[in-house]
């Protein structure tokens, strides 16, 4: 009977598979080749767990053969379990498995060879983070994976570089996932993978602004995880958790707020239950603790924006040691110390400004009883304002625009609410000309783009007011192309009635709509020199500029299918202002009405390949090949 047979009958029967039980060494010797062959290399971990001291030699050297020949994925990994279990075995096998794990990891062309390989370097990362093999070969290895590695091994070896990335922090590793977000099987993971590396780079951090624009990238990389997949909670999750910070910090009030941690807290439902499903081994396992702190942190923050802004508190110490918390956010968390230079801002210029705060913080500091983490908080936070207050200008809150500071000076200088709302009113409605919008659906429409672009790196101060001005004329340019009749728009609006209108009489009619309507910006066409490329449509304004890229498109306009294009219009925001627009006039033969302005207009981002920094697009349709409602009748 060969070595197999006798393995495969044991098992079968439940009993004991060990050397002797198959023939002995002599038996192993002769029948070694198929043995090799045979999906039997958890078995050979087996007999070195247990070899007598005299056969160690001949089971280790059997276990590293039987690595470097592993053809079975399930097998492979029972072994690499057994293995790392036994601590004389991995003692014994350090000087030499790495190599033969090596070796297997180079065979993956296709998907069985794929799935063993990366299970092969999932072993070599785990002995590498017990320190039972030197990491730095590994690494060099991992460094050379490509963006068209076989499909399944990629999508595995993004989750094993982006371990690798966080228990060594080797910066090589960073263009491996971005590369692998090219690969179609591999985006997902790759894409999370690398949106929670950006992450860490970001709460490593003590800079505001850089760590600002880092959490901006990692959302919107987590975002793109959960649009190619739904059902990664883990990255809504994170977008969440991300959203609720950077709202908090650039002054959200609490009703915000609190939408954002109702997001938080069922994307973390959500990812509870699929964790429940099944057991991950424990390189792979979340820290529970720290999850309860982070929710726990996250749920307590709209409640701080809302006493933050009041001049007093009726349970001054409770509300007090609940803010210092999130003051200290970065001790109270392990791993979070970039969130202290986001979260403080708001809370120190608060109590700057409001002279009740100070004095529960002064008395609560005159507490003897009041010791610990919080006190040390508390003390840094009374140090830090009266930093603040020595500056010969003091901040105010976080993100605080020209607006909100003239009302406030306004107010220093004892200037009565008649006088304050009559200047004001005049600054509004001369930054915000044009923003009062009677129409529900277009209202609705622009507020909610203009909501999802805010945070966004450029989106503020007069690029802002400028960009808005913009949005709002693309938006009732595409009402005003589904509402008018073909006699009042003309010669102009001709193409939207036409089988095979093309691009160029979009840009036409576009060009013109801004032109007439945005007087203050300088509208051109097909300007050359910007990212190596033509420009569809220029809407300058001085030292920042606006580039709308528009497309023809023979089928409807999806989200999905939109982001075809979305790579090319984002390519010019290189060397300005990270804000853009994509049209596409889609041109379908329908035998309904178009879509409705709702799904007309979205908001769409993406960090490209090889940047570190989100680039945010609107997007809008224009349906082409319309027809009159009366000649939709049956």
């Amino acid at each position: 009977m060969s070595t197999v047979i006798a393995i495969d009958d044991l098992l079968e029967r439940g009993a004991p598979v060990t050397l002797g039980a198959v023939g002995g060494r002599a038996a192993v010797e002769a029948d070694l080749g198929a043995l090799l062959a045979s999906p039997h290399v958890d078995v050979m971990v087996g007999w070195a767990v247990d070899a007598a001291p005299g056969d160690e030699s001949f089971t280790d050297d059997l276990v590293i053969k039987g690595f470097q020949n592993a053809g079975f994925a399930v097998t492979l990994r029972a072994a690499s379990h057994a293995l790392i279990a036994s601590a004389p075995v991995r003692t014994r096998l350090a000087p030499r498995i790495g190599r033969a794990l090596e070796k297997r990891s180079e065979i993956r062309g296709d998907e069985r060879n794929g799935l063993v390989a990366a299970y092969a370097l999932e072993t070599w990362l785990r002995l590498a983070l017990a320190e039972v093999v030197q990491r730095h070969r590994l690494v060099s290895i991992l460094v050379d994976i490509e963006t068209d590695e076989n499909g399944l091994f990629a999508e595995h070896a993004a989750k094993i570089v982006g371990t690798a990335f966080h228990a060594w922090r080797e910066n090589d590793l960073l263009p491996v996932l971005d590369r692998l977000r090219r690969n179609p099987e591999a985006s997902g993971e790759a894409t999370f993978e690398y949106a929670n590396a950006l992450l860490s780079v970001a709460l490593d951090g003590d800079d505001q602004h850089e760590v600002m624009g880092g959490l901006e990238t990692a959302q919107v990389l987590f975002a793109e995880a959960g649009r190619i997949d739904a059902d990664r909670s883990d990255a809504h999750l994170y977008a969440a958790v991300i959203g609720v910070v950077r709202g908090f910090a650039q002054g959200a009030g609490e009703a915000d707020l609190d939408a954002a941690v109702k997001a938080v807290g069922e994307a973390a439902a959500d990812r509870a239950f699929l964790l429940s499903a099944g057991r991950l081994p424990d390189w792979l396992a979340p820290r529970w603790d720290r999850d309860v702190q982070w929710l726990e942190l996250v749920d307590s923050v709209p409640r701080i924006a809302c006493d933050l802004g009041r001049p007093s508190w009726l349970r001054a110490c409770a509300v007090l040691d609940g803010l210092l918390k999130v003051y200290d956010a970065d001790r109270t968390i392990p791993g979070a110390a970039g969130f202290g230079a986001v979260l403080r801002p708001r809370i120190e210029a608060s109590f700057v400004r409001e002279r009740g705060l100070l004095a529960h913080l002064d008395d609560r500091l005159g507490d003897e009883a009041f010791v610990g983490a919080d006190r040390n908080a508390a003390v840094a936070l009374r140090r830090r304002i009266e930093e603040i207050a020595a500056e010969p200008n003091p901040p105010g809150k976080f993100g605080e625009g020209a607006f909100e500071k003239l009302r406030g000076a306004l107010e220093e200088i004892g200037a009565t609410e008649r006088f304050i709302e009559r200047v004001t009113d005049l600054v509004d409605s001369k930054l915000l000309v044009d923003l009062e919008i009677a129409n529900p659906v277009v209202q609705r429409l622009f507020n909610d783009i203009r909501s999802r672009l805010e945070g966004a790196t450029h989106y503020e101060g007069r690029i802002r007011v400028t960009f808005d001005r913009l949005l709002l004329q693309v938006i009732l340019f595409c009402m005003d192309r589904q509402d008018a009749a073909k006699r009042e728009l003309g010669p102009r609006g001709a193409y939207l009635f036409e089988k095979n209108a093309v691009e160029g009489d979009l840009q036409k009619d576009l060009r013109d709509w801004l032109k007439g309507n945005m007087p203050e910006a300088t509208v051109l066409t097909e300007i050359e020199g910007i990212a190596k490329g033509r420009c569809d449509v220029y809407v300058g304004h001085g030292g920042w500029r606006f580039l709308v890229e528009l497309k023809r498109h023979e089928d409807l306009v999806t989200p999905e299918e939109a982001r075809k294009y979305v790579g090319q219009a984002a390519s010019y925001q290189g060397t300005n202002v990270k804000l853009g627009m994509l049209g596409i006039l889609e041109l379908v033969d329908r035998t309904g009405p178009p879509p409705g302005l709702e799904s007309c207009l979205w908001y769409d981002s993406l960090v490209p390949e090889g940047d570190t920094e989100a680039r945010h697009l609107v997007i809008f349709r224009v349906p082409g090949r319309l027809r009159r409602p009366n000649e939709l009748s049956r």
